[in-house]
């Protein structure tokens, strides 16, 4: 009998019994997906260690408050499970950011960075140009006025975010105490709209001097925005190379002014100043800017930026979140041990520090807890496999009188035992595939709880099918050497 037909036989008595071969089938699945979803956890978590210093999102730390971090970020901080949640938010005057900046070791940069869309009549849409795409974000928010509204691009302000427009007319009147017709508001929301139509939009940067610094960006023309211009909100634009070709070609842009449209009933549009323009991009810039390579950037200090103006007007203005970026070539664990310590002396639970490196460690630590578990899921693997050598060795007993006749009629001892154990093999691989499949679910489920990309890689599902291999070879190989055993004469005398 050739392979093909010992495969078919093995298959044919898999089907005869069949509950016992889902039972075999599922138990070795179930006991291969914990021990691959834990070699692909531990591998992922060493794989995002080794990610090079070098990458930006390495290197970037995040203080949000902890009243609010929740909904900023996505993900619950640890300190929420055994201690309650600060009422009180974070509130970080922004001249106190270089008071911070002062007190950090070189190579650590203290900024805010907030990014909002507005279009421009300087940028109008070529006919085989298509409309900028939606980001996935959007969030329905009150705009000044009291309409609400839907804003996209992942921006974080209603200002001049809006792309998708909905008016809630009845909390509307409501907020307006019935009295002011609703119709301005949406003309100027239809307005805003229709600019976005016809018009491209510039992604303005609100942010501070240090950005500049731990973005490594190089200026190309005239020089970059000050404290001064941060302090005085002085209204100007440091360019990005891509978007001064645009507006600009060959022409010097310094100097020039760019308006651009605002979401507001009372001031229909803003000019700033050009001061200068970037170099182009390096692979990897590109690869962090926030909305991607086919959008036009520009910098502005963050005082200038509408929103922030009309929100705050004449008071002074309180952070909620900033960020502090590290250099390359600075030691990240020394780095984030000095960012925790001064951000706990200085606001102790009202803020949390969150960042990929803090993630990628604490998600690395839990390696040895992992292999505990690894270690106890293969016990219990060892345990399936010797109740599973009991039920092949049950089928070796009941199929005595077959092997009897069959070696009666030629077969030899080496083809019995081929024959059981390639059943044994395909058991034990179909429960391979089976794992392999719980293991994706299961990877699946643990990205979500753990805030953090796992995937199946080659070498974890390779894994899988060795075990399921070395498994079905556990429970197979003496099952098979006894059905070898067999006497034709005394199996055949049985009954």
């Amino acid at each position: 009998m050739g392979l093909i037909g010992q495969l078919r036989w093995s298959l044919r008595h898999c089907r005869k019994r069949l509950f016992e071969s889902v039972l075999i089938i599922f138990a070795v699945g179930l006991g291969i997906a914990v021990i691959v979803s834990i070699i692909a956890l531990i591998g992922s978590a060493r794989a995002q260690l080794r990610a090079p210093e070098s990458s930006e999102w390495m290197r970037t730390f995040r203080v949000y408050s902890a009243a609010h971090f929740h909904s900023s970020s996505g993900r619950e901080p640890v300190l929420q499970v055994v201690q309650e949640r600060p009422t009180e938010p974070l509130q970080v005057p922004l001249n106190e950011l270089k008071v911070l900046q002062d007190a950090l070791p070189e190579g650590m940069h203290v900024f805010v960075e907030q990014t909002y869309s507005f279009p421009t009549r300087l940028l109008p849409k070529t006919q085989d140009e298509s409309e900028a795409p939606l980001g996935q974000y959007e969030s329905l928010v009150p705009s000044s006025g009291g309409a609400y509204v839907r804003f996209s691009q992942g921006a974080v302000a209603p200002t001049g975010t809006a792309v998708t427009i909905e008016v809630n007319h009845e909390e509307e009147l409501e907020a307006d105490g019935g009295e002011q017709p609703v119709v301005e508001k949406v003309e100027s929301f239809t307005r805003f709209d229709q600019l976005y139509e016809q018009y491209d939009s510039i992604y303005i940067t609100g942010t501070t001097p240090e950005y500049f610094d731990f973005k490594q960006y190089e200026i190309a023309r005239g020089n970059l925005f000050f404290d001064d211009d941060l302090i005085n909100g002085s209204e100007v634009l440091v360019l990005s190379y891509k978007l001064a070709e645009r507006l600009f070609g060959d022409t010097d842009p310094i100097g020039q002014r760019i308006p651009v449209e605002l979401f507001s009933n009372i001031e229909q549009q803003m000019e700033f100043t050009v001061i200068g323009v970037l170099a182009p991009f390096t692979e990897e810039q590109e690869e962090h800017v926030f909305f991607g390579e086919n959008q036009y950037y520009a910098y502005a200090p963050y005082t200038a930026i509408p929103h922030v103006r009309s929100l705050y007007s004449d008071q002074e203005i309180l952070l909620d979140s900033f960020i502090i970026g590290v250099d390359y070539g600075v030691d990240l664990a020394w780095a984030s041990e000095i960012i925790n310590a001064e951000i706990e002396q200085r606001y102790g639970d009202l803020a949390v520090v969150s960042s990929s490196y803090i993630s990628v460690s604490e998600l690395n630590t839990s390696n040895s807890i992992y292999i505990i578990i690894a270690i106890f899921a293969s016990l219990g693997l060892v345990i399936a496999v010797i109740n599973i050598l009991n039920l092949m060795l049950a089928r070796v007993l009941r199929r005595t009188k077959s092997v009897g006749l069959s070696m009666a009629l030629g077969s030899s001892k080496r083809g019995v035992f081929s024959q059981f154990l390639l059943e044994a093999v395909v058991l034990g691989l179909l429960g391979a595939v089976t794992g392999i499949c719980f293991t994706y679910g299961l990877l699946k489920l643990l990205s979500k709880l753990l805030y953090t990309d796992i995937s199946l890689d080659l070498i974890s599902a390779a894994s899988g099918f060795g075990l399921g291999l070395l498994v079905s070879l556990l429970f197979g190989v003496y099952p098979a050497y006894q059905a070898s055993l067999i006497n034709p004469v005394d199996a055949l005398r049985n009954d």
